[in-house]
């Protein structure tokens, strides 16, 4: 039968009138993640970059009848000399929480893998802060597998 929510999700590709909102949304994502700050500024700066990347995708999933912004997803192409491949990395996955257990960012996924396909990619990569169970049991669950690499970074100062 299927999620009766989702052929109320429209998935598609952001435009720069979408920023505001996604900014919003990405400051909903940090809080969740102990490493970064929401910082507006910022975010409509990285989520403008993003949009003129032509080899970025910023994905969103929009309620079809409220128009709502509910969910959305980055991916950066990269070359992987692991796999002599492009490889796509995921930057950014969030729904609203309250819109959370409906089947979009299962929706926001598939969308971006198969683009990612479409690119070339014979493998996608994501980071998630060690402390967001819920995070970790819906990448478990899509197939994801944990890696025994850990993230590390540098601050470059301007």
């Amino acid at each position: 039968m299927g999620n009766p929510f989702m052929n109320k999700i429209l998935i598609r590709k952001a435009t720069k009138g979408d920023i505001n909102c996604l900014a919003k949304l990405l400051s909903e994502l940090f809080k969740l993640e102990k490493d970064f700050t929401a910082d507006i500024d910022k975010q409509i700066k990285g989520l403008s970059m993003l949009i003129n990347n032509p080899v970025s995708t910023v994905l969103l999933a929009e309620d079809a009848n409220s128009k709502e912004v509910v969910g959305m997803c980055t991916m950066q192409i990269l070359v992987s000399t692991a796999r002599g491949s492009n490889s796509g990395h995921i930057e950014d996955v969030i729904v609203k929480t309250e819109r959370r257990g409906e089947g979009i960012g299962n929706l926001l996924l598939k969308t971006i893998i198969d683009i990612a396909k479409q690119n070339g990619c014979t493998r996608l990569q994501l980071s998630a802060d060690n402390d967001n169970t819920p995070a970790h049991n819906f990448y478990k669950k899509m197939g994801w597998n944990k890696t025994n690499l850990s993230v590390w970074f540098f601050t470059i100062e301007n």
